[in-house]
C-alpha cells in the first residue's frame, strides 16, 4: 500500500475528502468551547457582545491547535490493535465502572449493609 485510502483519490476529490476532515475538527472543536468552555463568557463579554464572539473564536482555535497537534504526534494504531484494545482493556473497565457506580450508589441510598 503506497498511502492507504489516498491512493484513489486525487486533486478535486482528495481536496474534498481532508476539507470535510477539516471542518469535522472546526465544528467539533465549537461543540467543546461551548459545551466544556463556557462558549462566549470570558473577560469583558458582558459589556461588549462582540468580545464574547472572540473568546469564542480564541477558545475553539485553542481546541482546534491541540487536536491536531495530538493527532499529528501520536502514532496511529492498525484497526487490530483498536479492536484487541477495545475487547482486552476497554469493555473490562467499561464494566469494572458499571459495577462500581452501582455499588456505590446502592452505599449512598443505604440499601446495602
Amino acid at each position: 500500500l503506497v498511502a492507504g485510502f489516498m491512493v484513489e483519490y486525487s486533486a478535486m476529490r482528495f481536496a474534498l475528502y481532508f476539507l470535510g476532515e477539516y471542518i469535522s475538527i472546526i465544528v467539533m472543536s465549537l461543540f467543546a468551547s461551548t459545551l466544556f468552555l463556557g462558549g462566549t463568557s470570558g473577560p469583558g463579554a458582558q459589556e461588549f457582545w462582540g468580545l464574547g464572539i472572540m473568546w469564542l473564536v480564541l477558545k475553539t482555535i485553542a481546541i482546534m491547535f491541540f487536536f491536531i497537534w495530538i493527532r499529528a504526534t501520536l502514532p496511529r494504531f492498525r484497526f487490530d490493535q483498536l479492536m484487541g484494545m477495545a475487547w482486552k482493556v476497554l469493555l473490562p473497565l467499561a464494566i469494572v465502572n458499571i459495577l462500581l457506580t452501582a455499588f456505590f450508589r446502592l452505599v449512598g441510598n443505604g440499601q446495602v449493609f
